[in-house]
Parts: C-alpha cells; sequence; structure tokens
C-alpha cells in the first residue's frame, strides 16, 4: 500500500490542489482476502484459503477530512472471504456533495480477449497526450495543467 501511495497519491494531490482542496495527508491501506475453495487461472492452481483478491485504498485528506479515495482491488476469483462487492470487471465513480453521482462502467471483453485489451486502460490517455506534452511548455506539465485529453481520430 505505502508504495502504491506514492503513485496514485500523487495524482490525488494535483486533482486536490485545482479544486482549492490542498491535501495535507495521504494515508494508505491494504488488504487480503483468501479464496473459498481451490481455483485453476491461466497461470496456474490457487489453494482455498490462499489469497485470492487484495485491495490497495489511497485517500487524500484535507484538513483531516476525506475529500478523494481511489481503492484498487485486484483479484483472480470473486469468491473471496470478504464481501467486497466484487464484479467482473470495470470501475466504479461516485461522488458526494451538492451533486451526488455513482457511475459503473463495465469492459464487456470475452476472458479470452482481456489480456489483450486491458493494456490500453492504461496507455490509451498518455498516447493521446503526446500533441499536448510536445505543445506544453518546456519541463514537468501534469494533468491538470494540461488541456483535456480527447482521441483524435482520422
Amino acid at each position: 500500500a505505502e508504495h502504491l501511495k506514492g503513485d496514485f497519491g500523487s495524482s490525488l494531490s494535483q486533482v486536490a490542489e485545482a479544486m482549492g482542496l490542498p491535501c495535507d495527508d495521504i494515508e494508505a491501506v491494504g488488504e487480503l482476502s483468501a479464496t473459498r475453495g481451490d481455483l485453476d487461472i491461466a497461470a496456474g492452481k490457487v489453494p482455498a484459503g490462499t489469497v485470492g483478491a487484495m485491495r490497495t485504498t489511497i485517500t487524500c485528506k484535507h484538513q483531516g477530512r476525506p475529500i478523494l479515495r481511489f481503492r484498487a482491488n485486484w483479484y483472480v476469483t470473486t469468491d473471496i472471504e470478504h464481501e467486497w462487492d466484487l464484479r467482473e470487471s470495470g470501475w466504479r465513480i461516485s461522488t458526494e456533495g451538492d451533486t451526488p453521482v455513482k457511475v459503473d462502467i463495465t469492459f464487456p471483453v470475452a476472458e479470452e480477449d482481456y489480456a489483450a485489451y486491458t493494456p490500453g486502460l492504461t496507455a490509451h490517455r498518455p498516447i493521446n497526450a503526446i500533441p499536448a506534452v510536445c505543445a506544453a511548455a518546456p519541463g514537468i506539465r501534469t494533468t491538470v495543467e494540461l488541456p483535456q485529453i480527447v482521441p483524435l481520430y482520422g
């Protein structure tokens, strides 16, 4: 969790700063959950009682109050000891406040195609950011400083 705190905490801090709620503390929590039964996966066997899921939660706080939270669940099965409300794939996004919003995004990709599909979830945004980065002033730039990254086709 501490390793991911640096990665995801930096992004959360940038967003918090842009919102006018600078992050004064970042908390990282890691959790593990065991499989309930034996499992065969592409990488081999996962015996019952061994780690079947891990979850990392990074929370950005402003004046002691949580303002942004990122949670990643990595798992080989949803049949685990803890009730983490795991699903096949996707992201859940929720906001609280004056305009609360809940968004569920799923990836309708066949299991056998998943390994070829998922790297794009990470790569597409940086690849599409190349023109904006090249046009920016020299130095390190953040997502907040760059224009909105929109994929262009054609």
